[in-house]
């Protein structure tokens, strides 16, 4: 299953890319700065109820960051 949102309520985020295979999901979030990290194991339900909401940025940091394993795909210059 692929779910693909871009256009999305957020001062922050451009998209998010969720994606379940094989027992593995994951999502794929592209901030505005061009910034793109791969958050593990997320479920189908946290990234509905972040999509669901009224502020996805808030939502994303209640519920995503900080409370998933991360990886670093690619990002702006720091």
């Amino acid at each position: 299953m692929k779910i693909e949102v871009t256009s999305l309520n957020s001062s922050n985020i451009s998209k998010l890319s969720f994606i379940s295979d094989d027992g593995e999901s994951f999502l794929i979030v592209t901030f505005n700065n061009g910034s793109v990290y791969k958050y593990l194991n997320v479920s189908l339900e946290a990234i509905l109820t972040v999509l669901r909401s009224t502020s996805v940025g808030s939502a994303f940091n209640q519920i995503i960051k900080n409370h998933y394993e991360v990886v670093k795909i690619n990002g702006a210059a720091e």
